[in-house]
């Protein structure tokens, strides 16, 4: 589970600890993730991020973490 506390929001934090995350999980050979949120602000940084949204859901998912 990532989060990100309170008084570190608005920092570009998120992005950054989904960079990490992805990084690592290349690292450990896997190919994709799976992201649940309800929190709007949350969807809109994994978007940002480059995920995408299920059309009528508040399911995030990446179908692939990238190669490069």
């Amino acid at each position: 589970m990532l989060f990100i506390s309170e008084r570190l929001r608005g920092q570009r934090m998120a992005g950054r600890l989904l960079a990490m995350a992805e990084k690592e999980a290349k690292v450990r050979g896997c190919i994709g993730t799976y992201i649940d949120t309800v929190n709007p602000v949350a969807r809109r940084t994994y978007e940002r991020a480059g995920l995408e949204c299920s059309a009528g859901s508040k399911i995030l998912q990446a179908a692939t973490i990238s190669a490069g």
